[in-house]
């Protein structure tokens, strides 16, 4: 449909409840479809479904997800762990990612994307977004006022958060309320959040640009984002996805892509991060094709708020004795 000049497509789900078997009475039947619509909204975009027991039961384990979810948010046992991100040249630290960590109480045997999926689809992600974000921008002053003053900290938005009319006045309270200046703080998006403001002429994305702060485009060469609308776009960075990463080594088509994919970028004025970096081939081959920055297990697993410090000490001996 066609909005101001805009425009948009839509996609519809279907829950199905049918009379008797499902319920004989509309306030039953409309509670089992409700349940058979929140199966379809799970899986791929345009399904039906039609109510039974399994569906049935699955909603509840949702509801008891979310009640944990709920219960975690209010109780404060989030927790955030910090990835760091280094120079693909010297290996210095530039800067390190905020990473959700869930407690033990809410994982269970319940997958990471099943968690933030369920976190979008109730809306409880904004409220453990802004979570994230007070966070980790409180953390960051910590470490600029332990002498870290050039330390920078990447956080990501989930689309709900990044489709708020007021997403970029948060960000600077949050900011303002941190003390953090807004040049050391990376925004990580995803292509399709990239493509979805591309329809707006990127009114969001030049928003939180005007606020000082830094725009990467995470897991890049996923999804459904183009090279113009990158090019027009006002992001400074982008991602490589840790699926192209890994790929290259064994892979001279892959090897390829991600070297295309830095050379562009390049072209652009991009910076470009490499994510899931883990072998000492992956460092080299990332380093010889020009890439700006490299993150993954070979430097550091994700760590806890107290070993950060200590690991920047500890990079920071390394390089000056390299």
């Amino acid at each position: 449909m066609d909005i101001d000049g805009t425009a948009y497509g839509l996609q519809a789900c279907g829950g199905i409840g049918l009379f008797p078997q499902d319920g004989a009475d509309a306030g039953t039947l409309f509670a089992n479809s409700l349940a058979a619509i929140e199966e379809a909204r799970a899986g791929q975009p345009g399904n039906i479904c039609f109510h039974s027991g399994t569906v049935k039961l699955h909603t509840l384990q949702r509801q008891d997800l979310e009640a944990e979810l709920k219960t975690a948010l209010e109780r404060g046992l989030l927790g955030l762990n910090y990835l760091p991100i280094v120079d693909a040249t010297t290996h210095e630290v530039r800067s390190v990612e905020a990473l959700l960590r869930w407690p033990d109480s809410v994982m269970g045997s319940h997958s990471t994307s099943k968690i933030i999926g369920l976190a979008e689809r109730t809306g409880l992600i904004v409220p453990i977004g802004e979570w994230v974000l007070r966070e980790s921008f409180g953390q960051l002053r910590g470490w600029h006022d332990a002498g870290w003053s050039e330390l920078r900290i990447a956080v990501n938005l989930s689309m709900q958060e990044f489709s708020r009319p007021d997403i970029a006045a948060r960000l600077a309270a949050l900011m303002l309320e941190a003390g953090v200046q807004p040049e050391y703080v990376d925004l990580e998006i995803t292509e399709k959040m990239l493509a979805r403001d591309a329809l707006t002429r990127f009114q969001v994305l030049d928003a939180l640009k005007a606020l000082g702060i830094g725009l990467h485009v995470d897991d890049y060469g996923t999804a459904a984002c183009s090279l113009a609308q990158v090019s027009h776009s006002p992001i400074d960075a982008i991602k490589l996805d840790n699926s192209l990463v890994t790929a290259a080594e064994n892979c001279a088509q892959d090897n390829a892509a991600c070297r295309a994919a830095i050379a562009s970028a390049h072209a652009l004025g991009l910076a470009v991060v490499a994510e899931g970096v883990a072998t000492e081939w992956q460092v080299n081959a990332l380093s010889d094709a020009g890439c700006d920055m490299l993150q993954g297990f070979y430097f550091a697993e994700p760590l806890a708020t107290p070993d950060v410090q200590s690991y920047l000490e500890k990079a920071s001996r390394g390089v000056k004795d390299g």
